[in-house]
């Protein structure tokens, strides 16, 4: 007589993948083609975790590690912390960038737009000119 491997006289069974003498579905696998179980156990399935640990579900984690929040880090890392960089690029600084392009350098534009430039307004409000407001209000300039 034949076993199920066909060998006569043979003692040879064959597994649930119809391999003869074989170990069947491997552990961890749902078929004998290699299929894994989905987070939803079906086989070869497509469903997957969310963010937030949920089969198939929608779920997002804010910046803060909360499902479905709106937390954002500061840049300190602290959650909804509200520092920002100052323009030093100084986490809840004050510095500020002068017109050179310096923190905290101190070099502001004249009014011919000059960085560190020397021009100011007049009393009449020209740049670099000579004009003052006389009695009247109005605006008189030397030499004219």
């Amino acid at each position: 007589m034949l076993d199920e491997c066909g060998v006569c006289g043979g003692d040879g069974v064959l597994d649930e993948c119809g391999v003869c003498d074989g170990d069947g579905i491997p552990d961890g696998e749902c078929d004998c083609y290699g299929g894994v179980e989905d987070c939803a156990g079906e086989c070869d399935g497509s469903a997957e975790l969310d963010e937030c640990g949920e089969c198939d579900g929608s779920g997002v984690l804010d910046e803060c590690g909360v499902c479905g929040g709106t937390g954002t880090l500061d840049c300190n890392g602290d959650c909804d912390g509200g520092k920002v960089e100052d323009e030093c690029g100084v986490c809840g600084g004050t510095g500020t960038l002068d017109c050179n392009g310096d923190c905290d350098g101190g070099a502001v534009e004249d009014c011919n737009g000059m960085c560190g430039g020397s021009g100011v307004p007049d009393d009449c409000g020209f740049c670099g000119g000579s004009g003052v407001i006389i009695s009247d209000g109005s605006c008189c300039y030397s030499g004219v």
